[in-house]
């Protein structure tokens, strides 16, 4: 169990409050990506910090409503309180890129923006897709021990769940969550986007990989 040092939180909270005071009178545009948009928004990082830094002093709302209500749009889950009250694995690089962010050289925050981008398509019948004749891409079959987050530099594509993020801001401790922890920065979109509709995707760009988790489901580890 990862102890946090009383210090530690206090001298955190103390710079994550001056980072959120400073955008009191002046508080940036930040959309919400709505059902059957297709959008795209380039966030300055600055503003993704500030997301982390609300969700972390639990100043975004959290849903009554069971997990996964397919009537309801967003997750149960909006902010950090899970994790800091019962993941000690997951808290680690949540604690870690704050702290990288707001105490460490102005550079890390403003030098690169981020992009959410949301979209849909029609889907095709199956018929179709049966029926066509293009070329399938080159296929590599990896043992099941192989993470997704194995492959730098690759577009990761991923099919888990209707709610981006899945499970990342409770107890989910699989594949989607493992990627929301090791690019804590994607957490933001758990706050911004409604659930999917079978015929739409959610995307990212520029969101950095900060960490490393081994291990999988109850085993899992934060290593750095």
């Amino acid at each position: 169990m990862f102890a946090i040092p009383e210090g530690r939180l206090i001298e955190l909270y103390s710079h994550i409050a001056g980072y959120v005071l400073k955008y009191e009178q002046s508080p940036p545009y930040i959309p919400l990506f709505r059902q059957k948009d297709n959008l795209l928004h380039s966030f300055p990082k600055e503003d993704v910090v500030l997301l982390m830094c609300l969700m972390a002093i639990m100043l975004t709302p959290s849903q009554e409503l069971e997990r996964y209500d397919s009537k309801k749009n967003f997750p149960r889950e909006f902010n950090f309180s899970w994790i800091f009250s019962f993941d000690s694995e997951k808290l680690q690089p949540i604690l870690n890129y704050l702290e990288k962010m707001l105490k460490g050289p102005k550079e890390n925050i403003e030098k690169s923006r981020l992009e959410i981008i949301r979209a849909n398509s029609q889907a095709l019948p199956i018929e179709a897709i049966l029926e066509s004749a293009a070329p399938l891409m080159p296929v590599r079959v990896f043992s099941d021990k192989t993470s997704i987050e194995s492959f730098p530099e690759s577009v990761k594509v991923d099919f888990a769940n209707k709610f981006i993020g899945g499970g990342s801001l409770d107890h989910g401790n699989v594949q989607e969550e493992i990627m929301f922890l090791c690019h804590p920065e994607m957490f933001v979109s758990m706050i911004l986007c409604e659930r999917m509709l079978d015929n739409e995707v959610i995307a990212f760009r520029g969101f950095q990989k900060y960490y490393l988790m081994r291990g999988f489901g109850d085993q899992l580890a934060y290593e750095a």
